[in-house]
């Protein structure tokens, strides 16, 4: 095996590296090649191309290899310190390095790329523990479901704010409209995001959440005089 491949890297000029694995590139940064030498990296390195080759050769499932690939490039990561954190941002040079020659050997253009890493942060999410998201950019929720809120935000608010004008009339059918519209903006709050927000924004929130309670809390007791009243 290790005459194999020695031949083989004579013959394609490629850089032999630890543990029997080859490197298929004709140079490579300094960097790249110094981390090589860990064998835990060389296989790391070598389980995210292989990983790509498929998402290349892929003419179906590509979102799922991407997401295979997205992990296995995160594995990488876990084996280098930013600091005195793991690296799960990505910015150890040695990392650079390495995605750079990783990309470059199987060349993914810049588009190809941005596939790939939109999927790290769902797996940052999985691997990161929660306490520690924001320190590392993780967001709470995915970017679908974010998409989704921003959604359905914009629809409560235009639908609140509709449903407002409209019980300027004072009639109790729009008032009623009214309170089923804010029942359903409501419905667009999502809890996983607090724990995110700034001291600020809670506060704020807070503020804005007991002022509706205090409204709602208004009218409900006006709701059950009248209803007291009947009953006597």
């Amino acid at each position: 095996m290790a005459a194999e491949i020695e031949r083989r890297a004579e013959e394609k000029n490629l850089t032999p590296v630890a543990e029997g694995l080859v490197v298929e590139f004709a140079s490579a940064d300094p960097i790249a090649l110094e981390a090589l030498k860990d064998p835990k990296v060389s296989q790391a390195f070598n389980d995210a191309k292989d990983a790509g080759r498929l998402l290349k050769q892929a003419e179906d499932n590509a979102t799922e290899l991407r997401k295979t690939t997205a992990s296995r490039l995160v594995d990488l990561r876990q084996l280098f310190r930013n600091g005195k954190d793991v690296d799960w941002d990505g910015q150890s040079p040695q990392y650079q390095a390495l995605a750079g020659l990783l990309y470059q050997d199987l060349g993914m253009d810049a588009s190809a790329q941005r596939a790939v890493r939109h999927h790290i942060e769902d797996v940052k999410r999985e691997r990161i523990p929660k306490a520690l998201w924001a320190k590392f950019n993780v967001q709470p929720l995915t970017r679908g479901q974010r998409s989704q809120l921003e959604k359905r935000a914009a629809q409560a608010v235009t639908s609140v704010d509709d449903a407002r004008k409209d019980a300027g009339n004072n009639t109790a059918a729009s008032m009623l409209n009214l309170a089923r519209h804010i029942k359903s903006g409501t419905k667009a709050f999502r809890a996983e995001l607090v724990p995110v927000m700034t001291t600020a924004q809670r506060r704020s929130l807070r503020a804005q959440l007991e002022e509706a309670r205090a409204e709602t809390d208004r009218v409900l007791a006006a709701l059950a005089e009248v209803e007291n009243d009947r009953d006597h």
